[in-house]
């Protein structure tokens, strides 16, 4: 989707790069940013550092939705773009279930993928 709306003038990448320089200038917390982008963290932080900060994560998010309403995006967020289905919500379909194959999804050291209808692993990784 990203590469015919982009037209090979951007990547999905570059809107990355776009959100986390506006999530700095938004004064987002550094290590929230990293954790919305999914960064792995560094060994030490990952050893001492035992959360998924979901709570400063809604709100950063909620900050960056507002901050793109101001800036006009508020007119498009309500509807889906022509030609795309309005499909069900993606967690709805999963139960709530997270697919986090570790029990601290932040520390980043093994990823997997959950597939549709399939439980989440409780794998701990080591430690």
């Amino acid at each position: 989707m990203f590469t015919s709306v982009a037209k090979g003038e951007w990547s999905s990448h570059d809107l990355r790069k776009v959100a986390r320089t506006a999530w700095t200038d938004l004064g987002v917390d550094y290590m929230v940013g990293e954790l919305l982008l999914n960064h792995a963290m560094k060994d030490l932080d990952a050893t001492y550092i035992h959360t998924t900060a979901e709570g400063l994560k809604r709100r950063a998010l909620e900050d960056w939705h507002q901050h793109l309403d101001g800036q006009g995006f508020k007119a498009i967020h309500s509807g889906t773009l022509p030609g795309q289905a309005d499909e069900a919500n993606p967690l709805q379909a999963m139960n709530g279930a997270g697919c986090s194959p570790i029990a601290h999804p932040s520390q980043g050291r093994m990823q997997n993928q959950c597939t549709k209808g399939e439980a989440p692993s409780q794998e701990t990784g080591n430690e």
